[in-house]
């Protein structure tokens, strides 16, 4: 196991790359190896599950607008 691993599973606190916040371990997001994501919680979903729901909510909308005629 790389030595960085190591002292990412021990931590307790995270600076997000995104906003810049030092928040607890808990706010970011674990994977099965026990490394942690590099973005917070918030910041994710602002990067990517909101503007992928608003993708699809566009691509439902232009299919029901192309079954209506």
């Amino acid at each position: 196991m790389r030595r960085r691993d190591q002292e990412q599973r021990s931590a307790t606190q995270f600076t997000c790359r995104n906003c810049g916040r030092t928040l607890p371990a808990a706010e970011f997001e674990r994977y099965p190896t026990g490394t942690y994501r590099k973005v917070c919680r918030h910041c994710k979903y602002l990067l990517h599950t909101r503007p992928y729901k608003q993708e699809a909510r566009i691509r439902r909308l232009k299919f029901e607008l192309a079954v209506r005629g």
